[in-house]
């Protein structure tokens, strides 16, 4: 019977960590394997981001290359960046992924045929972004509900085609 419940632990402690979502850091950035060759990407550790930040659309770990689909909640939320690029690879962009980086003045979302979700209103993507800013847009964007998503002050907007 011991033999047999041990077996039974074993088995248990084997099949959680399958399930278990692997992570890797590279430089200032986190990526969190969400599917078999796709991942989410976040900041890492304490220190503060600044200046423009390019998401990749891919990234290599361990001779695997996955493709980069979302930012995730609260992923760069407060940090200084100036400009962001996202590629089109991100679908999903999460709850104020970006909130609170007061010095954000620029936003592109780089070409896809396929859409980007993001969230607005109070929760939005890109909440209390107050700074003046440009957004170019080469994709089309989901909102969540109805409103605008960059919180204010969007002083020039390229809609299509490359900027």
């Amino acid at each position: 019977m011991k033999k047999l419940l041990s077996l039974l632990a074993l088995l248990c402690l084997i099949g959680s960590s399958a399930w278990a979502q692997t992570s890797f850091v590279q430089g200032n950035l986190k990526y969190t394997v969400t599917g078999s060759s796709t991942v989410s990407v976040a900041k890492y550790g304490v220190t503060s981001l600044s200046g423009a930040l390019t998401i990749p659309a891919s990234v290599t770990y361990s001779g695997t290359t996955y493709t980069v689909t979302s930012i995730p909640d609260y992923a760069f939320e407060g940090q200084t960046i100036t400009a962001v690029t996202i590629p089109g690879t991100v679908t999903n962009l999460g709850e104020r992924a970006f909130g609170d980086c007061h010095k954000l003045a620029k936003i592109t979302f780089e070409e896809s045929d396929e859409p980007l979700y993001l969230v607005y209103g109070y929760y939005g993507s890109f909440q209390y972004c107050d700074a003046d800013k440009q957004v170019i847009f080469k994709r089309n964007l989901i909102p969540s509900e109805n409103g605008c998503p960059f919180y204010e002050n969007v002083t020039s907007a390229v809609v299509g085609g490359k900027a």
